[in-house]
């Protein structure tokens, strides 16, 4: 078996024509039955049971060109799987993210990883973000409630005016991540006449400028946002990324929305910073173990927080067939010895080239 770095032949290439669908995304499983039609021999996990456990099963790894699906299960796509399948071509998601793959080990191998942006994914993600905002501010949770316990128009049910007007200057909206869903919750807000700001390191000056945000330091951000939306991915680099002295940093009155990962804010800090109130509310689609375990300390501020069963991005309709369609056309470029579109992984590109290119299994 090759290890972390080794290269392949290309008989050894040539045969690897098996395509794992460890989820399989597409019910109708027409993609499946076309991939098939064209030579290729697809393995289906028909009775979802644990994606890590059924690629474990696989009879004859080294004929594995490429795994699709979702997200894989704690702990993830580790090295030690990854290893097993010398001659993997690449890993096509359905989905957008990808922080369950050891993308380390997946470069080091040349094998590229895919996923499918899809706009019902991360359009929907932005949306339920305006929702969780508006709920907080405008009390929609409290003041249901109230009138249930017959508690009419009391002074504590005030909601917060967003924009600015004449006689106040607004919230400010701070988004940490300016990709496709910090742009589009920019999008959806700027007609509030909400001052948005934005942290995002690795993106140009005219992002900022073509979204209409303010571009400022994470610390500036914290200091001056009274709504803090976490839109970026999670990596070694964001891990943790709001902690103790995040929270010491941010006003005591913000509120607090995450619908990226849950590791990207550290829970205990989190949970102390509730408990001296250093913020007022949390909204929270994601947590750092899911789900939320019954003992988490997050569970006592519930009054002030909403939590959400990681499903922003899940609604109706639903644009499926486009991940499908994505999916299946990065099945077919890799196959062709093509690069495919939405990759992940460039750094993975040279040796996948190396390895790869215009090598077709047909």
């Amino acid at each position: 078996m090759a290890g972390c770095n080794g290269l392949l032949s290309m008989k050894q290439a040539q045969l690897a024509k098996t395509i794992v669908a460890y989820t399989p995304t597409d019910k109708s499983f027409g993609s499946y039955k076309k991939l098939e039609s064209l030579g290729f021999n697809v393995v289906i996990n028909k009775e979802s049971i644990d994606p890590l456990a059924f690629l474990k099963q696989i009879n004859k790894p080294e004929e594995v060109m490429c795994f699709v699906g979702n997200t894989f299960p704690p702990p993830g796509l580790t090295k030690e799987i990854i290893e097993n399948f010398d001659n993997l071509r690449s890993i096509a998601k359905y989905t957008i993210g990808y922080d369950d793959i050891d993308l380390d080990c997946l470069s080091s191998r040349g094998v590229i990883l895919t996923n499918s942006p899809t706009e019902s994914s991360w359009g929907g993600v932005a949306e339920s973000t305006v929702a969780m905002i508006l709920a907080l501010l405008k009390k929609v949770r409290e003041r249901h409630l109230a009138v249930t316990q017959n508690n009419w128009r009391s002074e504590d049910l005030l909601g917060t005016y967003l924009g600015s007007r004449e006689d106040y200057e607004g919230i400010t909206l701070g988004i940490i991540g300016l990709g496709r869903i910090g742009q589009r919750v920019a999008e959806l807000f700027r007609p509030w006449k909400v001052k948005i700001i934005a942290c995002d390191p690795y993106l140009a000056d005219e992002v900022f400028l073509a979204a209409g945000v303010r571009r400022v330091a994470l610390k500036d951000l914290l200091v001056q946002s009274d709504v803090i939306s976490i839109h970026c991915t999670l990596t070694k680099e964001t891990e943790h990324l709001l902690s103790h002295e995040s929270f010491q940093l941010m006003k005591s009155h913000s509120i607090l929305i995450n619908t990226a990962r849950g590791k990207i804010v550290d829970e205990e800090a989190l949970s102390d910073a509730l408990e001296k109130n250093c913020i007022a509310s949390v909204a929270l689609d994601v947590f750092e173990i899911e789900p939320l375990p019954r003992n988490s300390k997050l569970r006592k501020f519930s009054d002030r927080a909403l939590f959400f069963p990681h499903m922003t991005a899940a609604n109706t309709p639903s644009a499926l067939s486009a991940s499908i369609q994505m999916v299946t056309d990065s099945v077919l470029k890799i196959a062709k010895g093509e690069l495919p579109d939405h990759i992940v992984n460039p750094e993975a590109i040279k040796l996948w080239q190396y390895k790869y290119q215009n090598q077709s299994i047909f």
